[in-house]
């Protein structure tokens, strides 16, 4: 439990921070990041380190689909903490569309069937 719940080191987040498809302001630094994200952080680093360069494309471009960060370039602009929150949600997978109205939602935990 401790493994899937851990922090991401200061390390981790500030290499995360670094990645290639972010492009952060330079005043939202590792500090700013708040224990949820850190945990977030720490989940996501393995989903990504599974993903081929297809896949990886793939959740960039199914969390731009859901439009709560600007994406540019092929990086997501974070100027805060929600908007990290948002790109590690959309790394985990976690927005989806209702069927019926077509609402945009976040799942909030997951199991899988």
């Amino acid at each position: 439990m401790d493994q899937l719940y851990r922090e991401a080191t200061n390390e981790e987040t500030q290499t995360f921070l670094n990645s290639d498809f972010l492009d952060v302001e330079a005043s939202f630094v590792s500090t700013n990041v708040t224990v949820p994200n850190r945990k977030r952080i720490a989940l996501v680093n393995e989903t990504l380190s599974r993903f081929s360069n297809e896949e990886k494309q793939a959740i960039y471009d199914y969390t731009n689909q859901y439009g709560q960060v600007t994406y540019t370039d092929g990086k997501f602009k974070i100027e805060n903490d929600d908007d990290l929150k948002f790109v590690l949600w959309g790394i985990e997978q976690r927005f989806y569309t209702t069927l019926i109205g077509g609402e945009k939602r976040v799942a909030n935990s997951i199991i899988s069937i």
